[in-house]
């Protein structure tokens, strides 16, 4: 295969005759393709966690004896170990009752809990208040005594439980912050553009500047290597995607981006279209500041994302909030943009002082 061409090992699992029976974790031979007359099933889990894996095959394999299949086991044997799997050997759990029926607000006895595990196909033994629970196989799903509590509360009967109202009130409010962050959307959807939602995960190269972005230690690939410190590059890239919609086309955003360690909440928006300008971006960030209670100032900047001249910095009480402008046609032509295209960026926390 060319996709592991140039490697000098990779997985076959074969059976005695030499016949191929999968290349993992690229696809399965044809010797153990299934058909209406199959009898015999053949189960190979690849990944990266041995656990993991060996918990995935107990599933399938308990699964299909369940429905009447025999399940044989397979030695595979490593450099440093040999396996017989699949290993269905129940795991071992402790669990408190006093603490399980607090939680349930019930009030089972030993004896109670061990028949109520027991339904929930768990075998269990007590020892005063303390249960000991051998768990099946494929019940990867325990992870904590609560997810036995549960198994418990599933057991004893959702009917079981105190219908009394709790005794301190739950009554919930809006985040003053969340409040603000919908104050802004009415806004700029009043204006005119719509809400759009990107992925804080971003490429380590765009060509978009932005501040200095926290690199992923283990990304999932190249796209997915950094968390982003600016939203405008994900706006910009609506645009790219949706070229063959027509124009204008006006996106905004409420979203946190990584700033060193440290979320930042921040508002972004962008346009599209034959007549965008530094003037529109300018009027639609002050027409913002005003409508939330604020007067702002606008300062020159330099900044290579923007045409020079057409780019400014926005002060909120003498201190900087974020700029605007009329995106530079370098950028554009990085994104296959032809159409001008206006942004902007602002700090939401520094705003809210209205």
């Amino acid at each position: 295969a060319p996709l592991v061409a140039s490697k000098p090992r990779f997985p076959i699992i074969q059976d005695a005759h030499g016949q191929v029976l999968s290349f993992p974790p690229v696809i399965n031979g044809i010797v153990t393709q299934l058909t209406p007359d199959t009898q015999n099933l053949f189960l190979d889990v690849t990944g990266t966690d041995l656990e993991a894996v060996q918990g995935c095959l107990a599933i399938l394999a308990t699964a299909l004896a369940e429905r009447g299949g025999r399940i044989q086991t397979v030695r595979t044997t490593y450099s440093d170990r040999t396996l017989e799997t699949p290993d269905l050997s129940p795991a071992t759990h402790s669990l408190n009752l006093s603490r399980a029926n607090a939680w349930l607000g019930l009030s089972l006895t030993p004896a109670q809990a061990v028949e109520g595990l027991r339904r929930m196909r768990h075998d269990a033994r007590a020892d005063g208040e303390t249960l000991s629970v051998l768990s099946p196989a494929y019940r990867l799903d325990l992870l904590h005594e609560v997810d036995l509590a549960e198994d418990l509360a599933i057991s004893a009967g959702y009917d079981r439980y105190p219908r009394a109202l709790p005794r301190r009130p739950t009554i919930g409010e809006p985040l003053a912050a969340n409040d603000f962050a919908e104050a802004l959307r009415t806004l700029l959807v009043g204006y005119g553009y719509q809400e759009v939602m990107s992925l804080t995960v971003a490429a380590s190269k765009d060509p978009f500047e932005a501040p200095d972005r926290v690199v992923i230690q283990n990304p999932l690939g190249e796209d997915f290597s950094t968390l982003r410190s600016s939203m405008l590059p994900a706006l910009l890239t609506i645009f790219r995607l949706n070229k063959h919609r027509e124009l204008p086309q006006r996106v905004f955003e409420i979203a946190d981006v990584v700033v060193a360690a440290r979320n930042v909440r921040r508002v972004a928006a962008a346009a599209i279209h034959h007549k965008a300008s530094f003037t529109e971006a300018k009027s639609l960030v002050l027409s913002l500041l005003r409508d939330v209670g604020w007067t702002a100032e606008v300062q020159a900047v330099d900044d290579r994302n923007f045409i020079p001249g057409r780019a400014a910095s926005v002060l909120v009480d003498g201190h900087a909030v974020g700029r605007f402008g009329e995106i530079h046609p370098r950028i554009l032509e990085a994104y296959a943009l032809v159409q001008p295209a206006l942004a902007f960026e602002l700090d939401v926390e520094p705003l809210r002082g209205h």
